[in-house]
């Protein structure tokens, strides 16, 4: 993964120039990376006023739910719903030691709103991806209404 990042990063740059673009790797699903992606940002960037979580996964597999294996299913639910609290919580926590805050959005993506994604017509494929990003709205309307009452 590595490698691709690095190789995207620098074809950005020579598209728009050094200053204007940073990128390192980070595995949504392991919290030492997205802390590391904190303190590359904040070492780049010195303040973080947008935080955006986009990532997401459906295993490279458009499969049924009946014929999804263990590991793809595994795979979906820990980017898609752990990754997301992982990457809200490390978020919060910079943000909170920031003296101008923050804001984080977090994107829900196809399917989560419980109609079927482009793939998703075909029966019973999609199923995977669309429950585990669902759960992205639910997290972001919790997160929302605590971050409120505990922090405001």
């Amino acid at each position: 993964m590595a490698e691709r990042v690095e190789s995207a990063v620098q074809g950005l740059r020579e598209e728009f120039g050094e200053q204007h673009v940073w990128g390192t790797k980070c595995d949504v699903k392991d919290g030492q990376d997205v802390k590391d992606l904190v303190a590359f940002a904040q070492g780049e960037l010195k303040y973080i006023d947008i935080w955006i979580n986009n990532a997401g996964s459906n295993a490279y597999s458009y499969k049924p739910l009946a014929e999804a294996s263990d590991e793809d299913l595994i795979e979906v639910v820990t980017t898609n719903t752990l990754g997301l609290m992982i990457c809200c919580r490390e978020a919060i926590k910079m943000m909170l030691n920031q003296h101008r805050g923050g804001h984080i959005f977090n994107i829900d993506g196809a399917g989560s709103d419980g109609r079927p994604t482009p793939r998703g017509r075909e029966i019973l494929k999609g199923v995977n991806y669309a429950s585990g990003r669902a759960g992205i709205r639910n997290e972001t309307g919790q997160t929302q209404v605590r971050w409120h009452a505990c922090y405001k």
